[in-house]
């Protein structure tokens, strides 16, 4: 369909190489017409300088916090295919070991999706964890059910979460953008829980049709592997 995900590395003050070394400054997601920077010191801030077809958006996507605070800083950095993955450890406000997988794709209508898959687990007999993903744009957003939707004077910006995690997700506008609360079912011990959600940038001005022809296109996504 397109050019599949790929991460470069930036110094913060340097420029873009091909370097397998994301370890410092930002990592560049780049896939077709899109593009975005995961600061490597702290992924669950969220992907920002986000632009598509060389437009900037002026939007963050996808601040992860819990209802402890922040999640705790990463233990362990890496890229594997097309993911940026960070490990984060549990702490005593929030006892879930929990990993981000960040990627894109490119989906029907000419868009791209930039993807966060988040995988739980904990050490508890019975847990119901609870998190929220921040997404900061000026323009107001239209909300319906569990999906955001900015029309941008460039583009348009849909925050969704994957077709089979939509029970477990709401959104709400908030007042810097959007936020989703995601809410899986308690945790056992032992117990692996994962939720995928996308923050799909299509032309402007695009149909309704069209948007959830868009979302379609992440129903076959296969989750990625937890290590």
């Amino acid at each position: 369909m397109g050019e599949s995900a790929s991460w470069l590395s930036e110094a913060a003050t340097g420029d873009a190489s091909s370097s397998g070394d994301l370890s410092d400054g930002l990592a560049l997601l780049r896939c077709g017409p899109f593009r975005a920077a995961l600061p490597t010191g702290d992924p669950a801030a969220g992907l920002r300088d986000v632009s598509f077809d060389g437009v900037a958006l002026a939007a963050t996507l996808f601040s992860v916090t819990t209802p402890a605070g922040p999640l705790a800083p990463a233990s362990e950095t890496y890229v594997r295919g097309g993911d940026y993955v960070s490990t984060h450890p549990p702490t005593e406000g929030f006892p879930f070991r929990t990993q981000l997988y960040w990627s894109a794709k490119p989906v029907a209508g000419g868009g791209v999706a930039a993807t966060l898959s988040l995988s739980l687990q904990t050490d508890l007999l019975d847990t119901s964890p609870v998190l929220t993903l921040g997404v900061s744009q000026a323009t107001a957003p239209t909300v319906s059910g569990d999906a955001c939707r900015f029309d941008l004077p460039n583009a348009t910006l849909i925050i969704a979460p994957h077709p089979t995690d939509a029970a477990e997700c709401e959104a709400a506008a908030s007042d810097d953008g959007c936020v989703l609360s995601l809410s899986p079912p308690f945790l056992e011990k032992g117990v692996i829980r994962r939720l995928r959600v996308a923050a799909i940038v299509l032309p402007a001005g695009v149909s309704n049709p069209a948007v959830s022809e868009a979302i379609a296109d992440l129903a076959d996504d296969p989750l990625p592997l937890t290590t």
